[in-house]
């Protein structure tokens, strides 16, 4: 569903297309407005969600919705929606017209969106991510129908009744983006039958630097019987997901340095859930280009395969990290006064904790505090004495944030650790010093 989004975007500038009416001017243009022929004045949005739910639910039968986006004379694309409500079940499919994916790139997408997880296909590589759920609802699948992938997480939704769409009653949920950016804005209006409380059209209105692009997308609507559909219909398979082989990545890799891992699954233990390896980049993916860093693991909790990263560790050799950590770095979460460090020995090298704070990133203020240098060749390791009290104006509460580096040998791993001051503490128990410490213990070489 991440394909409405990045179209729309990416075609707001280019398109000159700017709305010639305001939204009410909209109404005023396609319906007129009698009185409704159902008081629906005290409609709720919880109570909108449970009628559509209702609307869209048959035994034996699937929903299914047909939208055509029309984004001018750069062509459109063609979106089909499949719901199986009873079993929070949903597919997506969008196709691009040949003018539209000549001239912006844009490919089909596929996916198969279930209780949890959304699957997808775009435009080769499989993948997936956490199912996403409106405002209002924890439905996924009935997500798929109203459509929320526009919004940020700071929308706001409500209801409209007593409204039209083209002559007909309807009711209307209006969902806006209450950000504080004002440079650009983002709204749409869901409108449903007034009496079957079924999908008639969402109304898109994305302003940006003045220009704004409005796009009307009707609904055909119909049941198709469960049994027409191939079994698998619903089966992340059929769309060509297929789990990859993290691991066939290190296969071979010849990067200069001994490589580090947890393995293909760690066991955890305690409150620390198991995780497995979920991805392999070699090199570390943007922004790590030509920083020096030679690899990046990312793992996920194993019990819960949704996509949600809990520990990345970056790889580095010696060298270029010793070459990377001499450039004026400032704002990074490693440094800073109200950072505390804790020295742990490991087999074969040793590694600091930083404790800190979760904060917004703040530009480099020069001088930047070294950051913990290696241990040379017969240097006996000294452990860190207790740090004095933080300086006045640190935050008054338990640390939120942490991360580690780890020397071992002519390899340097980084655990949660970025290497820009835009990267937020990955979310989850392993974000602790007790996590960071089963981390640094459970690394090892990949022989």
């Amino acid at each position: 569903m991440q394909l409405v989004r990045a179209i729309l975007s990416a075609l707001l500038i280019p398109l000159a297309v700017v709305a010639a009416a305001c939204w009410q001017e909209e109404d005023e243009r396609k319906v007129v407005t009698p009185e409704p022929t159902v008081d629906l004045s005290t409609l709720t949005l919880e109570e909108l969600y449970s009628r559509l739910a209702e609307a869209i639910s048959r035994p034996g039968f699937v929903f299914h919705a047909s939208m055509n986006y029309d984004v001018a004379e750069s062509g459109a694309f063609q979106v089909e929606v499949w719901v199986d409500l009873p079993r929070e079940l949903a597919r997506y499919d969008s196709v691009p017209s040949p003018a539209l994916r000549e001239s912006r790139e844009v490919a089909d997408y596929v996916s198969v969106i279930t209780s949890d997880v959304e699957y997808f296909r775009n435009p080769d590589r499989p993948s997936k991510h956490p199912a996403r759920a409106c405002l209002g609802t924890d439905s996924p699948a009935l997500s798929a129908i109203l459509g929320c992938e526009f919004f940020p997480e700071d929308a706001s939704a409500r209801v409209e009744t007593a409204v039209q769409y083209r002559g007909r009653a309807a009711v209307a949920l209006v969902t806006e983006d209450t950000s504080e950016d004002t440079t650009s804005s983002y709204a749409s209006r869901l409108y449903l039958d007034e009496t079957s409380f079924l999908p008639l059209a969402r109304v898109w209105r994305s302003t940006s630097d003045g220009e704004t692009v409005e796009v009307i997308v009707p609904y055909d609507t119909d049941f198709l019987p469960i049994d027409s559909l191939p079994q698998d219909f619903f089966d992340p398979a059929a769309i060509g997901y297929a789990e990859e082989d993290p691991e066939a990545v290190l296969d071979g890799a010849d990067l200069g340095i001994t490589i580090y891992w947890l393995g293909r699954k760690l066991p955890g233990g305690g409150d620390l859930p198991p995780l497995v390896l979920m991805r392999v980049s070699t090199p570390g993916p943007w922004p790590y280009q030509g920083t020096g860093e030679k690899l990046q693991l990312e793992y996920e909790a194993a019990s819960d395969r949704s996509g949600v990263l809990m520990v990345t560790l970056s790889e580095w050799s010696l060298d270029e990290w010793e070459a990377a950590a001499d450039r004026p770095i400032g704002g990074l979460p490693w440094v800073g006064p109200c950072v505390e460090t804790k020295e742990v020995d490991l087999a074969g090298g040793r590694a600091v904790i930083f404790m800190g704070y979760e904060v917004e990133p703040q530009p480099p203020t020069p001088p930047v505090p070294a950051l913990t240098p290696p241990l040379s060749a017969g240097t006996t390791l000294v452990r860190t004495p207790t740090p004095s009290p933080l300086p006045t104006g640190c935050p008054g509460r338990p640390f939120d944030r942490f991360m580690a580096h780890a020397y071992l040998g002519s390899t340097v791993v980084l655990v949660n650790a970025p290497i820009t001051p835009y990267g937020g503490a990955l979310p989850g128990p392993y974000n602790s010093l007790e996590g960071m410490v089963v981390l640094l213990e459970g690394l090892k070489p990949r022989r």
